[in-house]
């Protein structure tokens, strides 16, 4: 960490830290480096369904995430790209310094085990949040996932 006036800030983690920690910690996922930065692409199996998931990692951007398959049978929570909405971003705000295996991948399978509860009851248990417009610009930046 560095102190500049009186105030410490963390350092933001580089891409190899970031590409370490998922393999030391996520063997199962492999990092594909883009003209951007990272995609994290790997198996999670919450609640007994295999779900094939891409985690785009870039550089000043939240971490974007897409289920490759199977199929997500819903809108529900998810942004106009079909990406996931893992967490309201006023309540967490992702910074540089977090590491994508420690943070996004528990919040995915969070999510993915909803999914499944929502699947087989018809109901939501997870936290849940509006969607405004203004949460979805950033997401129409970033390219559709690739198989």
């Amino acid at each position: 960490m560095r102190k500049k006036r009186g105030i410490i800030k963390a350092q933001p983690y580089k891409y190899e830290l970031q590409v370490g920690n998922m393999r030391a910690k996520l063997p199962q996922f492999t990092a594909k480096k883009t003209p951007e930065g990272y995609d994290f692409i790997g198996v999670l199996n919450p609640r007994g369904t295999e779900y094939k998931v891409q985690i785009k990692y870039r550089k000043n951007n939240h971490p974007v995430v897409f289920v490759l398959n199977p199929v997500i049978t819903t809108n529900k929570h998810r942004y106009t790209d079909g990406s996931l909405c893992i967490y309201k971003q006023p309540e967490f705000r992702w910074r540089e310094d977090l590491l994508v295996c420690n943070y996004i991948v528990p919040l995915t399978c969070m999510w993915l085990h909803f999914y499944e509860l929502y699947l087989e009851h018809g109901r939501w248990f997870g936290p849940e949040a509006e969607h405004d417009s203004g949460s979805d610009i950033r997401k129409k930046r970033i390219e559709m996932p690739e198989e």
